[in-house]
């Protein structure tokens, strides 16, 4: 067996520990399901997995740290459970990473330095938990990525300057954080791919930069809810793309 596929099969109870057995799997998909509990650390002998999709169940228990030692992962999907923090470091030696979903979950603490390792990481999605203190910096050598979702947290700080300079984004989301700061005057040069930008309901201050309209791709745009003053600029109507 190289795959598994039990999602939205109405399946319940615990997570056997009995599938850390089948080494050949590459792909473990048992989403949209009711299992609860912690998942069992003899699943870290599925070293072959590169495919591991948890979400929707009521998982619960520590953001497992054996999951350091899949080193062929590339996509991981733990979102909408009640797993608990803090992000492990061992996370950050899944070098081959591409996805990483945990939003809606109650993981604490801090976002590690380190998340600046997963440097082919695509998508990331955070939003819907306890995290706190600073975006890290080094969030900006995710040079790969498209998709970054941090909102609805207790991320406090700057917005790293080093965010605005992922040309791939296409979507970012910081919302419903206590952020500060001003944006770049150059942040609509450097998102050049972006679609979906939403800083909404944070603490972010000064003037609207002007080169926001150069975002031709912008379909969404949220920046209510925070303390900006000055007039919008003249050129939002170049925007043509804005629902």
């Amino acid at each position: 067996v190289t795959a598994l596929n039990l999602s939205d099969m109405g399946l319940g109870g615990t997570i056997p520990r009995h599938l850390g057995n089948l080494s050949f799997l590459v792909s473990l998909d048992i989403s949209e399901n009711n299992f609860h509990g912690h998942l069992p650390k003899e699943l870290g002998q599925l070293r072959r997995l590169r495919v591991m999709r948890f979400a929707y169940n009521k998982l619960s228990g520590s953001f497992p740290s054996w999951i350091g030692v899949l080193s062929k992962l590339r996509i991981l999907r733990l979102n909408n459970n009640s797993f608990t923090g803090p992000i492990p470091n061992s996370l950050f030696n899944l070098s081959r990473l591409e996805m990483l979903r945990a939003q809606s979950n109650i993981i604490g603490g801090t976002i590690p330095s380190r998340i600046g390792n997963l440097s082919k990481l695509v998508n990331l999605g955070l939003a819907f938990n306890n995290l706190q203190g600073e975006i890290p910096t080094e969030i900006g050598n995710l040079e790969n990525l498209e998709v970054l979702v941090l909102g609805e947290n207790n991320l406090s700080g700057l917005i790293p300057p080093t965010i605005f300079n992922i040309s791939t984004l296409w979507l970012l989301n910081l919302f419903g954080n206590q952020l500060s700061g001003h944006l770049p005057s150059t942040i609509g040069h450097s998102l050049r791919n972006i679609e979906y930008l939403t800083l909404s309901s944070n603490n972010l201050m000064g003037t609207i930069p002007n080169s926001i309209t150069n975002a031709t791709k912008l379909i969404a745009l949220d920046l209510g809810s925070n303390s900006f003053s000055g007039h919008i600029p003249n050129t939002f109507g170049n925007l043509r793309h804005l629902d």
